[in-house]
């Protein structure tokens, strides 16, 4: 074959190998291009609860509703959850708030006395002993409360987080670790107040409903789930703090006709010393209620609660069933004392973990079973009224 033919077949294949690499490598710069155009226009879909395009990329620490059921169960339990905590909680002011004597903002300008105008002009979401740290400072700014920021007084519960300690979003949710306290206090009680991230959630955690601002509904499930207790209350929220304090007021006088009637369930155990009578709590004064049965009827089940000896569940024509016979107590205190009734029958358990009843007595005139609800799988929630607790 002639020299120049093969010179010119080699400068033919040279070309197609060029051009096929320079196909190539186009061909990856458009993919990427293209990929990268697809992850944006993701990121843009991705639309928080409000139906906002992009606004959890923005904010970043925005919390979601669905939070709302991961704590459901803290609200399921909170009659019970809240006299045992009230007397350990004192969160009665907001967590970053300054020492009176170091806040002072800049350009000279003063934080005045709390007054009427303030309480008037109040943010949602603030206490009313906390009006002084929300009002305008010159130039109509706002000092976060760390005074490491000012901010326009307009950008106050605007939904979106500006201070790094939150301190600009008392009334919603746009927060983390906040604090909403709700519009109405009842008198003579520690500061009523919640998460930031159950505003909004659906739920209704204060008196007033205030928390619900946007009467956004709750998920569906957590509806259906709502329903099953008459301690969780879900949008429209009602203004129930009239009937809050009047059952305040109620739970007043039968403490004080239970502490009346305790003297009695102390002097049954008066013959007991030592770990016998330590058994059934303070000066022994449950172990009266250990010489009786009680009955109770729900849903279709007859339960024989006997404080410290069982509690069985029947459900005719099949057999009794043991839900708790060994009695450990797990919280005393005046009001509430909670005592475990372990070692129930485990069958069609998970694990075939034994059943167990927690039983809470709390103050009342008579003994009598409150409630009994299956709260978990094979855990039995007992509310027991006895003057014993008062």
């Amino acid at each position: 074959m002639p020299r120049n033919v093969l010179t010119k077949r080699r400068k033919q294949i040279l070309l197609l190998i060029l051009a096929a690499g320079f196909i190539f490598l186009t061909f990856q710069v458009f993919s990427l291009s293209a990929l990268n155009i697809s992850n944006r226009l993701s990121a843009l879909r991705a639309m928080d609860d409000d139906g906002e395009l992009g606004i959890n990329l923005v904010r970043g620490n925005r919390h979601r509703r669905n939070q709302a059921i991961e704590e459901f169960d803290m609200h399921v339990e909170i009659d019970v959850n809240q006299r045992k905590t009230a007397k350990s909680d004192n969160s009665d002011s907001l967590k970053f708030k300054p020492e009176d004597s170091n806040h002072r903002p800049p350009d000279g300008s003063e934080i005045g006395e709390q007054t009427a105008a303030d309480l008037v002009n109040l943010p949602r979401g603030v206490h009313r002993t906390d009006a002084t740290y929300y009002k305008p400072i010159t130039g109509n700014l706002f000092l976060c409360l760390d005074k490491k920021k000012n901010i326009p007084f307009s950008q106050v519960n605007d939904d979106f987080c500006d201070c790094d300690d939150g301190s600009d979003e008392p009334g919603t949710s746009a927060c983390l670790d906040g604090r909403f306290f709700c519009t109405h206090q009842i008198p003579d009680e520690r500061p009523q107040s919640i998460t930031s991230s159950r505003v909004n959630d659906g739920l209704c955690d204060c008196c007033d409903g205030s928390d619900e601002w946007k009467e956004i509904a709750a998920p569906p499930g957590v509806q259906r789930a709502a329903r099953n207790t008459a301690t969780v209350l879900t949008v429209p929220c009602q203004n129930l703090c009239n009937k809050v304090i009047q059952r305040k007021e109620e739970d007043t006088k039968i403490r004080e006709i239970g502490k009346r009637h305790r003297q009695e369930y102390v002097k049954a155990a008066s013959h007991l010393h030592g770990e016998e009578k330590e058994k059934y709590g303070p000066d022994g004064v449950f172990f009266k209620l250990s010489r009786s049965c009680f009955p109770f009827k729900s849903s279709g089940y007859e339960y024989t609660v006997c404080p410290f000896k069982s509690v069985k569940q029947q459900q005719f024509p099949r057999a009794s069933k043991l839900l708790g016979e060994t009695a450990v107590w797990e919280y005393m205190s005046e009001g509430l004392y909670i005592l475990n009734m372990l070692n129930g029958a485990s069958h069609l358990c998970p694990g075939e973990v034994p059943r167990k009843s927690v039983i809470s007595f709390l103050c009342g005139i008579n003994d009598r079973v409150v409630s009994i609800l299956e709260q978990e799988t094979c855990v039995y929630d007992v509310k027991f009224s006895t003057p014993a607790a008062c």
